[in-house]
């Protein structure tokens, strides 16, 4: 689990959808097994960014790398 390839899921399946829609996404950084970012644009104030994060980032990561641990969104 690097950053190179959290960056490339991110990039290929998560950032078209949240820019989409005004937002963004950026890799902040890999520690300990979690995955911390910071949502950007109008997914900085969206009521729905945490069920975003939780049901759809997160689940997504953790299907591509299984010895995550979890996804901290950071401000």
């Amino acid at each position: 689990m690097t950053m190179e390839a959290v960056q490339d899921i991110l990039d290929d399946m998560v950032r078209p959808a949240l820019q989409g829609d005004g937002g963004d996404i950026s890799l902040i950084r890999i520690e300990d097994n979690n995955i911390y970012v910071r949502l950007v644009g109008s997914c900085s104030s969206c009521p729905s960014s945490i069920m975003t994060m939780k049901m759809g980032v997160e689940a997504l990561l953790k299907e591509e790398f299984p010895m995550m641990e979890e996804l901290i969104q950071v401000e």
